[in-house]
């Protein structure tokens, strides 16, 4: 974009987030440079009709019992550090047992070792 000329005329800030190697942040810039490590998981089930869905094996009903007990861990991480997500995929119908659900998480931290 820049050499495309998209920003000719502007100010402009650029912000990236740190890599493991710039994880220490500088003075006055607090929290706003930690690592990020974004992460995928996926359940997968076996689709069924709800009206037989004990034929069935509930990936989103994984995903929230996964995405709950995570959300339990943020009350031991330090101030610095933080976890967050959504539930991207869920089903595709609701009277349908979803067979795929996708949770992302975003997880920042001020340094691997913390990790």
């Amino acid at each position: 974009m820049y050499e495309a000329g998209i920003f000719d005329g502007n100010d402009i800030l650029v912000r990236s987030h740190s890599a493991p190697e710039t994880a220490h942040a500088r003075a006055g810039f607090g929290v706003c440079c930690l690592n990020i490590n974004e992460v995928k998981y996926v359940f997968t089930g076996r689709p069924a009709h709800q009206l037989t869905s004990w034929n069935g094996r509930n990936a989103l009903e994984a995903a929230v019992r996964f995405y709950t007990s995570v959300n339990g861990l943020r009350s031991t991480l330090r101030p610095e550090a933080s976890i967050q997500g959504v539930i991207p995929e869920g089903g595709i119908a609701p009277n349908v047992v979803p067979a795929r659900a996708v949770v992302d998480y975003y997880i920042r931290y001020p340094d691997e070792v913390y990790l």
